[in-house]
């Protein structure tokens, strides 16, 4: 619609018919209608039926206007989602970096536990060993 308003000099109204909008856009006449009907919901045009077979009179709304002056809480969404979807997208990959240097320091906080029960066991066998020795009880140690 931008385009062939821009093609008509900038009009406030113009009229354009469903068969254009569906070859320009590539949608299906349900699609087409789907898409009119969420742009006027959100307040970006309005529509003007007409009787028998003449197209529709469109009216675009100024997207500064609707940015500046608006409350509607549609368009307030609709900027919102749009920029969560963003902040999603870019921190995507940012929350793998984070959940792979998460498991990598997990992996090794077991591996220094294991080394240090280990270590532990190692020095247990061999305070053991040398009370055994001591106690001239080396016979009795296995190992």
């Amino acid at each position: 619609m931008i385009h062939i308003n821009n093609k008509a000099g900038w009009k406030k109204q113009f009229t354009v018919a469903a068969s254009v909008l569906r070859v320009k856009t590539g949608l299906k006449e349900s699609s087409l209608k789907r898409a009119r009907e969420e742009l006027q919901q959100k307040g970006y045009i309005s529509v003007q039926s007409r009787g028998g077979n003449q197209a529709p009179i469109y009216q675009l709304t100024s997207l500064s206007s609707i940015l500046d002056h608006s409350t509607d809480d549609s368009a307030n969404q609709t900027t919102t989602e749009t920029t969560n979807q963003r902040m999603d997208q870019t921190t995507a990959p940012l929350n793998k970096q984070e959940k792979k240097r998460q498991n990598i320091n997990k992996t090794r906080q077991q591996q220094l536990a294991r080394s240090c029960s280990i270590k532990k066991t190692s020095e247990n066998l061999l305070h053991t060993y040398k009370l055994s020795f001591r106690s001239g009880c080396l016979s009795s140690v296995m190992f």
